[in-house]
């Protein structure tokens, strides 16, 4: 129950913003073109994965250490010495992005480095939060920022027409009024004393992140690097279609990033447990069967609704939906590993399988591009999530004993593969919306009986309340 509690909290903290990306897609196709919207879009991609790379992904071990001891004062000295590692690097950040803008000659510099600000400071403070043990306030500052982007977007963009500039702009303001009341309410600034900094402990955040950074990058050049060759190869038109494509599967990631902020913190609880194979295995489970599901319907759902959403000229995106919808949940299962690789502070492991899944990435681009144009860009990524997956679900079995259910697997590949078919083979709608019944009662069935025991739990709570 408590970790369906924690699920339930990031869903509302997290839901919202994913909505509200989904809620202005009808104004970015409407009143930017491919071209601006693409560059834009590339613009954040390069940020985000700048921001992962320079500030070796110090929010994570900011929570992860947090958990080694349950004392206020050494969670107060983890926040601290992450911070000054967080400023030290903004340097270093700064020319990172200089440097990547004028090499791909890339609009809005500045704007992209407030951007890239904004992000960090969200991260700490609400890792913090959660280090903290209060999720609510992760959810609350969740919506203020996905609130005020859906306002700020509309206005600069549809009312004022400013331009694509403001794609990165709004989530920038709205990050920081977020982390303002966070920072308002807990007055995290007090934290950082010079008597909390501390040389080993310091050392001990740098030594768990840059391997986490350096599979930032890694990751980042098996998904993302796929748009600088689209850029490359098909024009910035085309890039405009990738970006759209990705907004998409936004719906895939969503499910993904509400169950992985509950799956971390319960991770890092059960990395001392003695059970905690048989817990790992059983998770692995459920969220198969749930993301394979979640990426039927996906697929089904948005090539119904795509032609009434989306303007005209991103007609061309419909197409490799499919497969980029496949990608997104090869992704979903590399995450999951990933989060127990960190439990078990293995995460040197996390490098080598995002390296493998990289260089096929990159490899079947080179051979592709030209001979199958956009559809390379999708295929390329599955396959090379496909090859991430397979490495680190045999390395898995190094660190803790997971049991994998074949059958259930087989089962949850074959219903994904069948949507993809009734996509590309244009079958009437009835049929499509008939699968979807069937996928959605094949997860109902599955977990009638869970869902039974939280029925009664929930009624229970109720009559004693």
């Amino acid at each position: 129950m408590q970790f369906l509690k924690k699920i339930l909290i990031y869903f509302i903290g997290t839901i919202f913003n994913k909505l509200i990306i989904f809620i202005l897609l009808p104004i970015y196709t409407r009143h930017l073109s491919p071209t601006d919207y693409g560059n834009a879009d590339l613009s954040i991609t390069t940020v985000t994965m700048l921001v992962s790379l320079l500030y070796i992904e110090v929010w994570t071990p900011l929570l992860r250490l947090s958990y080694d001891k349950d004392d206020s004062t050494h969670k107060a000295k983890v926040y601290c010495n992450s911070v000054i590692i967080a400023l030290i690097c903004t340097p270093i950040y700064i020319g990172g992005c200089i440097i990547m803008g004028v090499w791909q000659n890339l609009p809005y510099m500045v704007w992209m480095i407030l951007y890239g600000l904004s992000i960090l400071v969200m991260h700490i403070l609400q890792f913090e939060v959660r280090a903290i043990g209060d999720s609510k306030d992760f959810m609350i500052s969740g919506m203020i920022s996905s609130v005020s982007q859906l306002i700020l977007s509309f206005v600069f963009i549809y009312v004022f027409h400013m331009g694509a500039q403001m794609i990165l702009i709004s989530p920038a303001i709205s990050n920081f009024l977020a982390a303002l009341y966070i920072e308002v309410k807990y007055k995290l600034i007090l934290l950082i004393k010079k008597s909390f900094y501390s040389s080993a402990l310091a050392k001990q955040i740098v030594r768990y992140s840059i391997p986490l950074a350096i599979n930032a990058v890694a990751f980042w050049a098996m998904t993302n690097i796929n748009r600088y060759f689209s850029r490359a190869y098909l024009g910035e038109e085309a890039n405009g279609y990738i970006a759209l494509a990705t907004k998409f599967i936004s719906l895939i990631n969503t499910l993904v990033q509400i169950f992985s902020l509950a799956w971390q913190e319960s991770a890092y609880e059960h990395s001392n447990n003695a059970d905690r194979s048989s817990y790992y295995s059983n998770m692995l489970k459920m969220y198969i069967d749930l993301m394979s599901v979640g990426t039927v319907l996906a697929i089904l759902f948005t090539n119904i609704l795509f032609p009434y959403f989306i303007g005209n000229a991103y007609s061309a995106t419909q197409m490799i939906l499919p497969i980029y919808y496949v990608s997104a949940f090869g992704s979903a299962i590399s995450s999951f590993y990933g989060h127990i690789f960190n439990a078990e502070k293995k995460t040197d492991i996390l490098l080598y399988s995002t390296l493998a899944g990289a260089g096929v990435n990159i490899l079947l681009l080179f051979m592709t591009i030209n001979k199958w144009q956009i559809y390379a860009v999708p295929i390329a990524l599955a396959l090379g999530y496909c090859v991430n997956v397979a490495m680190r679900a045999f390395s898995i079995g190094f660190t803790v004993k997971i049991k994998f259910d074949i059958k259930r697997i087989f089962f949850d590949i074959l219903q994904m593969t069948i949507a993809c078919i009734l996509i590309y083979a244009n079958v009437h709608l009835l049929i499509k919306a008939l699968f979807i019944i069937i996928s959605s009662a094949y997860l109902f069935f599955s977990y009638k009986r869970i869902l039974s025991g939280i029925v009664f739990k929930l009624k229970n709570g109720k009559r004693s309340y």
